[in-house]
């Protein structure tokens, strides 16, 4: 929101607006509800500062505009490093609780390559986008979104096939960590290709 309104001052129609032509159909449009509550708090805490545009035969709107202490706020969150999602995903943790639990994969993760597989599919029918001035060799933000998205699907995909293989490997390994306990068939499905990136 800080970095939209570095653009110039905006009220919430325009900040929803410009977040979905930033996004394009990789990420569903936000709330204007929700886009005013944020910037309520951001008020609250000194980052942004409003003031009242009248309305004429409309009703009056309030603008909103980054303070010297929203920027700065924002170059410092710029400059952090993410956190890695290394070992952290909620799959990772169904799927150990599940072996754990009684041997066999959660639902959970049996329903996750069936989802990944239908958001590669929908994000392979958006195609490739040419960039803001339509010029065919820009990307727009909303499609490296989309490549980023489609990059991180085709990878847990790969995942779970392997995460397929050494269940496989376990169920003939009498010594194995799962020892006495049957992985889950339902598990067991074909695998299909990922759906063409597109150009």
């Amino acid at each position: 929101m800080l970095a939209l309104l570095e653009r110039g001052p905006a009220h919430g129609y325009e900040l929803k607006r410009s977040h979905d032509e930033l996004f394009g159909d990789v990420a569903p449009p936000v709330n204007v509800g929700q886009i005013y509550v944020t910037l309520g708090r951001l008020e609250r805490d000194g980052l942004v500062v409003h003031h009242t545009e009248a309305g004429g035969d409309r009703p009056d709107r309030k603008v909103y505009e980054v303070t010297d202490v929203g920027r700065k706020t924002l170059r410092d969150w710029l400059a952090e490093t993410s956190d890695l999602p290394v070992g952290k995903s909620d799959v990772i943790l169904k799927l150990v609780a599940g072996l754990i639990f009684d041997g066999r994969v959660a639902p959970a993760v049996v329903e996750h390559r069936s989802r990944c597989l239908d958001a590669l599919r929908r994000l392979a029918t958006l195609g490739s986008r040419a960039g803001p001035a339509g010029d065919p060799g820009a990307v727009s933000v909303g499609e490296l979104l989309r490549r980023s998205s489609v990059l991180h699907l085709e990878a847990e995909l790969k995942w779970l096939d392997l995460v397929e293989d050494y269940l496989r490997a376990s169920a003939r390994d009498p010594a194995g960590p799962f020892t006495g306990s049957t992985p889950g068939s339902d598990f067991f499905q074909p695998r299909h290709p990922t759906p063409s990136e597109g150009p």
